[in-house]
């Protein structure tokens, strides 16, 4: 009677640990799933605020007409830096008309 007892026990705390068990990996799981969603949202968004600042340095430099060799430089990088994250060729256009600008402002001597 008492090995039945005793058996009983170990068998309820087995199926208990068991089911605790299984519900700790689930949150687990579900733990994982949700930084790897948010590490995959992190990196669209560093993708995305990437390419504004491109947009918005190679915009600047073609109003003035000109861009510094350091201005290129930095911007080039970043545009490495863009294409590594796993941006697309959508501003290609943009930066490649911004490698053509001069790298001083042109000054008209004539009167």
């Amino acid at each position: 009677m008492e090995l039945q007892i005793i058996t009983l026990i170990i068998e309820g705390l087995v199926g208990a640990a068991i089911t605790y068990l299984s519900w700790k990996f689930k949150k687990i799981r579900e733990t994982e799933e949700e930084i790897k969603r948010r590490e995959r949202n992190f990196e669209e968004l560093d993708i995305l605020t990437t390419r504004l600042i491109i947009i918005r340095e190679c915009h600047h430099y073609i109003e003035r007409g000109f861009a510094p060799i350091y201005a290129k430089n930095t911007i080039t990088e970043i545009y490495r830096k863009y294409h590594f994250l796993g941006g697309n060729g959508g501003i290609e256009e943009l930066y490649n008309e911004l490698m053509r600008l001069p790298y001083e402002k042109k000054v008209n001597f004539e009167k």
